[in-house]
């Protein structure tokens, strides 16, 4: 009874305008996307050069009225399997792709497609960053939503529809990064 009241609480003073609302995101993606990057310049507003993820890097990020609790996850495909342990009882999922790399960009959609299908589709936000668009062989925009067959996706927040979005992102550049977290704070 206790825990209702505080959380009722709680959500009316983020909605005046007071605290933080939660939530939990999980940033997937293959190996070398950029995920721990996104995370660190977020959190630190820095460019760190990192290796590969060895284990689940955990930050918590305030973006505008929210406290993102982050999970970034390793993207080799050893690891793959735990991302579903993760995507049950996460509230937003971020995906990364290398648009860069050009001969991964299948397997990217391959594990899209099996992310698509898990995560349930009404009550968890999605968003696809098509990171590193400041380098000369990443996919345009269109070509991307083609590639990955994600036309039909985009922008819907209907309440019979995903809540799905896709931006072109530069993590060293800073580009797309802000106008992907306003939508998905929109959505939350």
């Amino acid at each position: 009874m206790f825990g209702a009241i505080a959380s009722f609480f709680r959500r009316f003073l983020v909605a005046i305008g007071f605290g933080y609302k939660d939530a939990k995101v999980v940033l997937l993606g293959l190996d070398n996307a950029g995920k721990t990057t996104l995370l660190y310049k977020m959190k630190e507003g820095m460019i760190y050069r990192v290796g590969p993820t060895q284990r689940a890097n955990e930050e918590d990020v305030i973006f505008g009225r929210t406290r993102f609790h982050a999970w970034d996850l390793g993207g080799h495909e050893l690891v793959r399997d735990l991302w579903s342990e993760y995507t049950v009882t996460c509230d937003a999922v971020v995906f990364v792709v290398d648009s860069a790399d050009v001969q991964r960009l299948n397997e990217a959609k391959e594990e899209l497609d099996i992310l698509l299908k898990l995560v349930d589709a009404k009550d968890t936000p999605f968003v696809v960053l098509a990171n590193k668009c400041d380098l000369d062989s990443s996919l345009p925009y269109n070509e991307f939503l083609n590639r990955f067959k994600l036309g039909n996706y985009i922008n819907t927040t209907s309440d019979d529809q995903r809540k799905f979005n896709v931006f072109r992102t530069s993590f060293t550049e800073g580009t797309g990064v802000e106008e992907a977290f306003r939508w998905l704070n929109s959505v939350l």
